[in-house]
């Protein structure tokens, strides 16, 4: 007899109005964050997650299959009880999809409400008679937040409540339980079919990092035409990097001193077996192999196309910078805008250029020096209209000026690498373990964090600022170069700040933006320096890769793409098309942050 404390992966779902966590500064995040990690504590688990909807995809058929694909996953639910919730739909959807859940684990004692604000019908017979959720509420015996959530979230009362609460989801963890005979039939037939794959004439080789493949979540479909981001996983650190020679970001590298291998990440749960992965991975090689595409010593990567003259008619010219006051672009200014025009929207926010619309070949050649699989397939992808983007990456001022602003809090740890990835006590964007100045890019941020200073501009400005895509950063990146430097074919010396970089800063802290040559588009430290998020979902290679702008939405979404390596970091992580993963809930002391801006919508 076991328990679903003893399963391979524990995941919870954590259901709440995102209206109610923008409304109270995002309050119920960080008590999402604080219940995670008490329940990560108790559990002792080696994988635990808990899932949060941060998701801002439209209520429909894409937003339904990413919710489905956490619950089926998911053995506790935690719905947080406000009058928004109980009205939602997307509420109501995650609670319906769970309860089927629990009904399919054979069990009715998994579900663990949090009453955060009154709702006057729960405590009306006559009232939870008629609704489903609210009697369901009322059975499942509710802990009550209501006098808590106007405390302190780390006050000693507030600690022991969550203590309490995520007591009584451990204990009903650890219960005994059988899996019912219909999830065992499913896993006999998972098996079954990886059996066949395994058995198959050809044995292809997985590509690297591919995710481990257990339990019955639903697979990831094509890409969705989205910018929207589906939801993450808030994983725990996996073990440190195996025995031999360092991997970072697919470039090996040796001698002393050693610079990191690729930062911590967690495995997401997928339908198919590893083998079938395998084989559409080495089928649409085959595929690709076959197909016409550019030579891989090509200089035919187009440079950009020639943009449009400006971002939309009816345009005025915009002020220099050093003329005009910093301030929200009017929609005439907007309009106005040109390829290689700089703007500021307010006193301590970044300044953008405009980059022109254009078309490239993202990814690497068979030939390149230091080249990953997960480089591939090349593919043409186009830019079809002019954006923003960051002319350096965010600096430690501006990220300050952000957290005093919106009472930002990005914790108290920080991962630093000390021959492993470690996460360290006291080390913040405050405190790296290097000495900064302002105009050093921010660093020990998390994929969360970058979110939250985004949406800091979205409120500051009323404007559309947001990460890039992976195709975006590549892109801008590139500047229309095809070398694998954007300066050319060799890491050569002084070009950027990394680990074997041939500058002043190498391996010892980041450097001031800016110091380096600027690529062809006036964009600074595009490598080198901090490694930048980016939007996108870990995907191991190319392979449904979309041809436009979109970040993917659908993947490994507990791990997100970054890009351009950092000051300690080798020196074949900055060529142009490398790329790795990092989980989006760590901080990193040589992570940070560099956004993008829509334009003329």
């Amino acid at each position: 007899m076991s328990s679903l404390a003893d399963i391979d992966k524990v995941i919870g779902f954590f259901s709440y109005s995102r209206q109610d966590d923008d409304d109270s500064a995002g309050a119920l995040s960080k008590l999402r964050d604080r219940i995670y990690r008490e329940l990560a504590m108790q559990l002792g688990h080696r994988d635990f997650r808990l899932w949060q909807d941060k998701s801002a995809i439209a209520f429909g058929e894409i937003w339904k299959r990413s919710i489905r694909t956490a619950v089926t996953d998911s053995v506790f639910f935690i719905p947080v009880v406000t009058p928004r919730a109980v009205a939602s739909q997307y509420c109501k959807f995650e609670f319906d999809s769970f309860l089927a859940r629990e009904k399919m684990l054979g069990r009715a004692d998994l579900v663990f409400p949090i009453l955060y604000i009154d709702v006057p019908g729960l405590h009306a017979e006559v009232t939870r008679r008629d609704d489903d959720v609210l009697r369901l509420i009322n059975e499942r015996q509710y802990v009550d937040w209501r006098q808590f959530r106007y405390r302190d979230i780390n006050s000693p009362d507030v600690s022991e409540k969550i203590g309490q609460f995520c007591a009584n989801i451990v204990d009903a963890l650890r219960r005994p339980w059988e899996p019912p005979p219909q999830l065992v039939q499913a896993a006999q037939e998972r098996e079954r079919a990886a059996a066949e794959q395994r058995a198959a004439p050809v044995t292809p080789t997985p590509p690297p990092r591919v995710p481990d493949i257990m339990q019955e979540a639903a697979p990831a479909t094509a890409q969705e035409p989205t910018p929207s981001t589906i939801s993450t996983f808030a994983p725990l650190m996996e073990s440190g990097p195996g025995p031999g020679g360092t991997q970072y970001g697919g470039t090996s590298y040796s001698g002393p001193p050693s610079p990191p291998p690729p930062p911590p990440k967690k495995n997401l749960i997928y339908i198919l077996g590893g083998s079938l992965v395998a084989f559409v991975v080495v089928v649409g090689g085959l595929i690709f192999a076959l197909s016409p595409h550019p030579h891989p010593n090509d200089n035919n990567n187009p440079k950009p196309k020639p943009a449009v003259t400006t971002v939309c008619e009816g345009g005025i010219a915009i002020d220099p910078l050093s003329v005009r006051t910093p301030a929200p672009l009017t929609q005439q200014e907007e309009c106005g805008l040109k390829p290689r025009d700089a703007f500021k929207e307010c006193p301590t926010c970044p300044e953008m250029v405009v980059v022109p619309a254009g078309s490239f070949t993202m990814g690497s050649s068979e030939q390149e020096a230091g080249r990953d699989k997960n480089e591939g397939p090349r593919h043409p992808v186009t830019i079809a209209k002019p954006f923003a983007v960051a002319r350096y990456d965010v600096t430690r001022d501006e990220f300050a000026s952000f957290v005093a602003d919106a009472g930002y809090e990005t914790g108290t740890k920080c991962y630093v690498w000390t021959s492993k990835w470690e996460e360290k006590d006291g080390v913040t964007w405050l405190n790296p373990t290097f000495t900064q100045a302002g105009n050093h890019p921010a660093v020990c941020v998390s994929w969360y964090d970058a979110g939250a200073y985004v949406n800091w501009l979205n409120k500051k400005t009323g404007k559309n600022y947001r990460l890039l895509s992976e195709a975006e950063y590549e892109y801008v990146t590139r500047a229309g170069t095809t070398t694998a430097y954007y300066w050319g074919n060799e890491l050569g010396s002084n070009n950027a700040n990394c680990h074997e970089c041939g500058s002043q800063y190498d391996s010892k802290s980041t450097s001031p933006v800016g110091s380096f040559k600027p690529n062809d588009f006036g964009l600074y430290d595009m490598v080198g320096d901090v490694r930048q998020l980016l939007e996108d979902c870990w995907n191991a290679t190319y392979d449904g890769a979309p041809s436009d702008s979109s970040a993917r939405t659908t993947g490994d979404c507990d791990n997100r793409v970054n890009r351009g390596g950092g000051w300690n970091a080798p020196g074949g992580t900055l060529r142009s098309a490398a790329r790795t993963d990092v989980g989006a809930t760590f901080h990193l002391y040589d992570m940070g942050i560099r956004v993008g801006r829509d334009l003329g919508q």
